[in-house]
């Protein structure tokens, strides 16, 4: 863990008016040539002289990162309750492209399966299901929520499956975790038979370029895991050095009920807006493997 409270042990600087001033900066950047743009000036300022005196504003958020396996211990007991926007908005895309690759008797592996949200999927569809993480505690709930699966204790640089074993891959909101793509696609590329599908879900770059981590709840702070600043061109790059051909390479952008589960939506919703809505926020990529 990387804590980022200060030496003597008071909290950071950091507060929920940091997150509200940058969004208020970031609203007026995308408008600031727009016929409104005085209007967003102006409620930056209104909002950075209000700083002061606004409890809600200068409320500290207590914030640490975790590396993947000990965040997601923490994580796994309340990754699958409601108010996650990112796998709100990116799972029903998900469930339509595997749905579209299915055919009988396929074998499907989900990498860094997590909950095993989607290797649940997976199994309704009809896959024969396969779920690899490193987190023990989050294997343990996927176990229990899709029993006909099978689960295993792997990483994405080693996977516990045989060469050209697996038809389809899915992976939901997780590579973007791993420091070396290369790797990770070398290895998918390895389990995967001639032919077989790669369906990939990450935050969109412009996600972590706005602040954005894999926070969670925990007690009375923020902590979060890294999210690795791939770009596009990364992930495409890497893909097509593993022996892959792109067939979808697609954003999925801030709706409005998205934009409404931000947290500071329910006090400047107008500035949530103004930053966000119409935003990338999940990049998805198809590919197969030559």
């Amino acid at each position: 863990m990387t804590d980022t409270l200060q030496p003597d042990g008071d909290p950071p600087g950091t507060t929920f008016g940091d997150w509200v001033l940058g969004l208020a900066g970031l609203s007026l950047l995308r408008n600031w040539y727009q016929v409104d743009a005085a209007d967003r000036r102006a409620r930056l300022l209104e909002i950075a002289a209000d700083y002061e005196r606004n409890d809600v504003l200068r409320f500290p958020v207590p914030i640490a990162e975790y590396e993947a396996a000990d965040g997601y211990a923490l994580w796994a007991d309340s990754y699958d309750a409601p108010g996650n926007s990112m796998t709100a908005i990116e799972q029903p895309s998900m469930v339509t492209r595997l749905r579209h690759h299915f055919r009988a008797g396929a074998a499907a592996l989900d990498v860094g399966c997590g909950t095993g949200r989607l290797t649940a999927e997976l199994a309704a569809i009809g896959y024969e299901s396969t779920g690899v993480d490193l987190t023990a505690e989050m294997l343990a709930v996927a176990e229990r929520a899709v029993p006909a699966a099978d689960f295993r204790s792997g990483s994405f640089e080693r996977l516990p499956i045989d060469d050209d074993s697996i038809d389809l891959v899915v992976s939901g909101l997780a590579v973007c975790h791993a420091d070396d793509l290369d790797m990770v696609f070398s290895e998918i590329a390895r389990v995967l038979r001639p032919g077989g599908q790669l369906v990939m879900s990450n935050p969109h770059p412009f996600t972590a370029a706005s602040g954005g981590q894999a926070f969670f709840a925990h007690g009375d702070g923020m902590p979060f895991v890294r999210n690795h600043p791939h770009q596009v061109g990364d992930y495409v790059n890497a893909l097509l050095a593993s022996g892959f051909r792109l067939s979808a390479v697609d954003d999925i952008c801030y709706d409005a009920e998205a934009v409404a589960a931000n947290p500071a939506a329910g006090f400047w919703s107008d500035v949530v807006d103004g930053a966000f809505l119409g935003q990338p926020f999940v990049l998805v990529i198809e590919a197969t493997l030559d």
